[in-house]
């Protein structure tokens, strides 16, 4: 059953549903990194904060989507993208709080019946965020000031939409990783939320 979306039609074409989600992903990150940065001034956040927000969400979005499709090309699996309204109101209304716990939208594929195939398709686009996320981070070592910060975001950005969409709730593609291998899906979300943590310490 999808929990994530209300049941009404919609003819938004994928283009409209994925740039609905990442600039409403974008949004949200903006809000609730604002919120846990403390003292950032308006213009800041306007040129800033939402800049880096939209770019951070554009990026890992785009990366899960691009690899999922990369990896089920390869078994000559269509991959889709779904737009969820009511995660697209639970992440502005998390994000208000500091945090988000909700994706706008996310990538999907069309069932092959083969659970290995699944979940190697699966898994490729959470894996692509960690890893970007894991990569952007040694550059925080060698920056500072704003640029630091929009790589921040970007990195954690990136773990965020990999552990969201880990998340084992139909139709998020976790679910599916879950039924194709308990102890991969353990090990890769224990791994993606451990080092979101550790990263989102530097906006603490």
């Amino acid at each position: 059953m999808d929990i994530l979306n209300f049941n009404f039609p919609r003819h938004h074409s994928f283009k409209e549903d994925f740039l609905i989600s990442f600039i409403v992903m974008g949004l949200a990150i903006s809000i609730a990194y604002g919120r846990i940065i403390h003292g950032y001034a308006p213009e800041k956040f306007l040129f800033i904060l939402l800049p880096a927000g939209i770019l951070s969400s554009l990026v890992a979005f785009a990366l899960n989507y691009l690899s999922t499709n990369f990896v089920a090309n390869r078994y000559g699996i269509r991959v889709n993208y779904t737009l969820y309204m009511s995660g697209i109101i639970v992440a502005l209304i998390t994000s208000i709080f500091g945090f988000i716990i909700s994706l706008p939208g996310s990538t999907g594929l069309i069932t092959s019946g083969n659970k290995d195939i699944d979940g190697k398709i699966a898994i490729s686009g959470p894996m692509a965020n960690m890893t970007a996320g894991l990569g952007i981070s040694g550059y925080l070592f060698f920056t500072s000031g704003p640029l630091k910060l929009v790589l921040l975001i970007l990195s954690s950005s990136n773990l965020l939409v990999a552990v969201l969409s880990s998340l084992p709730i139909p139709p998020l593609v976790g679910f599916t990783i879950l039924k194709w291998n308990f102890y991969i899906y353990l090990i890769f979300l224990s791994f993606s939320i451990a080092f979101l943590a550790v990263l989102g310490q530097g906006f603490i």
